[in-house]
């Protein structure tokens, strides 16, 4: 069982991953990994090589987003584990402001699934997958 430190932790881990993504701290986002970890969205992105690249690509293109100052908004965390290994789930949302409109549009929704390691005292992420469509009953954490 997990305890109420690593829990905190851990949900400090989700939103760290979310706020380097949107600020750009290219490092700050690949250091939310393991050295070996993996990102699966609609690339997969294996180690800290490519995530760095994938991140980096993520935020060259924004100057050709349709939406500017796209917010991550993690949701509905659930997360068990023990003995340094999590499983994790929460909902995602993407939220931006069109660029020819001025409107708040939201420009993704999902659900990412986890798989979570703590190693030298620090939880990451070893394994991350997107969802756009909602995954299997299966994929809740179960305690």
């Amino acid at each position: 069982m997990l305890s109420i430190e690593d829990r905190l932790a851990i949900q400090s881990l989700y939103a760290r991953y979310c706020a380097c993504f949107d600020l750009g701290d290219v490092d700050g986002w690949v250091n939310c990994f393991t050295e070996d970890g993996v990102f699966k969205g609609a690339t997969d992105n294996h180690g800290r090589a490519q995530l760095k690249a994938f991140i980096e690509g993520r935020i060259k293109a924004r100057a050709e987003n349709p939406n500017r100052n796209v917010q991550h908004w993690n949701a509905n965390l659930i997360v068990e584990g023990g003995d340094g290994r999590a499983k994790g789930m929460c909902y995602i949302m993407l939220v931006g402001e069109s660029v020819a409109t001025g409107q708040t549009v939201f420009t993704v929704r999902g659900t990412y699934t986890d798989d979570l390691v703590k190693t030298d005292g620090t939880w990451r992420f070893s394994r991350r997958q997107m969802f756009k469509d909602l995954p299997p009953p299966s994929s809740i954490p179960q305690p």
